[in-house]
């Protein structure tokens, strides 16, 4: 394995102990750290692949003077073991937060239409945009976080965006950004000083502005389907049992 992906490692774990010891934030009991593998493994996987090949990053996995490697490209157990561990971690810390920011509330259909409306302009924009461009960053964000929050309407609960744009609550949202950039930072900082990954879109933008960018905005698309795959598969609570009303 190599030493910066360790590194970084140790870094989220670091993150997961300090939010742990934050005011209003949810205990892990010992059988749901099963659950959290599980999901990290299943979605790193995923985010690799689909992310990959939209060329929005790539890996370091030889150094930071190495030409970076598509995620497919990683050697096998090298990628599985940066999902179980890297991703594994990340659901571990929004774990902690992702009761707080998802309510068991009805929504209404229109929810469901404009939702369904965004995944569908986000697949186009994802089927017209380039490789390793910000359109297709954009595009991608927009299919992970609107799919999410539909998945949530049709099971009778409602996620942060709806709740922010119904006006029934503005503090999921809030919460989820602001853990969001928290996060993100830690994490970009992290691999600033030990590389292990590099973005790939606007290479008309610096490098610092992308990853401000990535901080801002990007982690809001990682932590948000965290939240909702936290909620269906592994929460304790009433919300994360799956009801196909």
């Amino acid at each position: 394995m190599p030493v910066n992906l360790f590194i970084i490692a140790c870094c989220q774990a670091a993150i997961w102990a300090i939010v742990r010891l934050l005011p209003n934030t949810s205990r892990i009991q010992r059988y749901q750290w099963l659950k959290i593998a599980g999901i990290g493994t299943v979605f790193g996987i995923l985010m690799d692949l689909l992310l990959g090949i939209a060329g929005l990053f790539a890996y370091l996995s030889e150094g930071a003077q190495a030409k970076p490697v598509e995620p497919k490209d990683l050697p096998l157990f090298l990628f599985f073991i940066n999902a179980f561990l890297s991703y594994g971690l990340a659901v571990a810390t929004t774990a902690l937060i992702a009761d707080s920011i998802i309510e068991r509330r009805k929504s209404s259909k229109f929810w469901l239409f404009a939702l369904g409306i965004l995944v569908t302009l986000g697949t186009l924009g994802i089927f017209l945009s380039s490789p390793a461009s910000l359109p297709m960053m954009i595009s991608c964000g927009m299919v992970i976080v609107a799919g999410g929050e539909f998945l949530l309407v049709i099971n009778n609960q409602s996620g942060p965006l709806v709740l922010l744009f119904s006006n029934v609550s503005y503090l999921p949202f809030l919460k989820l950004w602001a853990f969001s950039i928290l996060l993100g930072a830690g994490y970009e900082i992290a691999n600033l000083y030990f590389p292990f990954w590099v973005w790939l879109p606007g290479s008309n933008i610096s490098e610092i502005n992308i990853r401000v960018l990535v901080i801002f905005l990007g982690y809001v698309a990682l932590c948000h389907p965290i939240a909702v795959l936290w909620n269906f598969f592994g929460s304790k609570t009433k919300n994360s049992r799956l009801r196909w009303e």
